[in-house]
């Protein structure tokens, strides 16, 4: 009963949270340049902060270790779903232009600006690790495998053009040490893009500091003090973010019931948290990570994708209405998680 009583209690603080969101959207108070900023705040200040606090504070080099071991279950529950998706992509004979877009729909979860809050809030701060297991796998597959989906989606060649990194790095040195103007390759250019955007800030912070941890290095009280006071940041924001989002999707009826959107409900809080159970005790992971990468799991459809899908030339739309209603719906499965967990 007690475990009801908790599961409801941070549900209704996370609902009230969202709905500030919302209310601030339809009064004007925030918009989409504000949505903006605190998407930028949460990524590359608030997440970076809170991975350097509760890395340094609460692993030591045995602890980070066994942390490790959870790194391939997230990302092979990624590929599978995706291959899933792919399948019945064809089987509903969906159009060309929605193919790539279903997949990524289908594999890869709100991790950031869901995920994140969630999980501290079911499990505490600790467990951030854990999700962050999670977030590296299903980034670095949508920055890669995912975008060249919604590239062939769209009919978009690659832009990247990775055999040119090794002489436009080349070039650009010589071009620095002579004090001459930098090289121009925009194939080159565009595959260094792609490659930032696959390893962005918060791995990059993730994997330093696992890395320190591992060495045993401890970081200076006042930096640990400044990590954690940034770090409490993340939760209220990104549920701030969502109540713009829900708000910004309510005002373009965005809410448009589409084919296969009832498969990428089941499969986003069904199929991906029940194959993540199965993947984790398949590599013996402790309960307390398998229950948050269950949870990150089955997370509503990742935000970026109908940015993403546009700009590819896939069918944004469609992506955006999936958005909306797993982000709505992950508001009635959430309490399930806690009470089934």
């Amino acid at each position: 009963m007690q475990a009801v009583v908790n599961a409801v209690n941070i549900v209704l603080s996370i609902f009230i949270l969202i709905g500030a969101g919302v209310y601030l959207t339809w009064r004007n108070r925030l918009n989409d340049q504000n949505a903006s900023l605190i998407s930028h705040l949460v990524v590359r200040v608030a997440l970076p902060g809170t991975i350097i606090s509760n890395l340094f504070g609460s692993f030591t080099s045995e602890s980070m270790r066994e942390c490790l071991k959870g790194l391939m279950a997230p990302i092979l529950s990624v590929l599978i779903v995706m291959a899933i998706g792919l399948v019945l992509a064809n089987v509903l004979k969906l159009p060309k232009n929605r193919h790539g877009v279903f997949a990524c729909m289908f594999g890869f979860s709100n991790t950031v600006f869901i995920g994140v809050p969630v999980s501290t809030a079911l499990f505490g701060d600790s467990v951030l690790p854990y999700t962050l297991m999670y977030y590296f796998g299903n980034t670095v597959i949508f920055w890669t495998i995912g975008i060249m989906l919604l590239r062939r989606d769209g009919g978009v060649k690659s832009g990247g053009d990775f055999k040119a990194l090794p002489g436009y790095l080349k070039d650009k040195v010589t071009a620095l040490i002579k004090k001459q103007p930098a090289p121009v390759h925009p194939g080159a250019g565009a595959a260094l893009s792609m490659i930032s955007k696959a390893v962005p800030l918060p791995i990059v912070v993730f994997v330093i500091s696992m890395i320190l941890v591992l060495m045993d290095v401890k970081l200076p009280t006042f930096v640990m003090s400044a990590a954690k006071y940034i770090g409490n940041m993340v939760t209220p924001l990104s549920l701030f973010f969502i109540g713009i989002v829900i708000m910004r999707m309510i005002r373009q009826k965005n809410f448009r019931w589409e084919k296969g959107y009832i498969y990428i409900i089941i499969a986003r809080f069904v199929v991906c948290p029940f194959l993540m159970f199965v993947l984790a005790r398949a590599f013996g992971l402790p309960e307390l990570m398998t229950n948050v990468m269950i949870v990150q799991a089955g997370m509503p459809v990742m935000s970026q994708t109908p940015i993403v899908a546009g700009n590819m030339g896939s069918d944004e739309e469609y992506a955006a209405g999936s958005v909306a209603v797993t982000t709505l719906l992950s508001l009635i499965a959430i309490p399930v998680y806690m009470m089934i967990l």
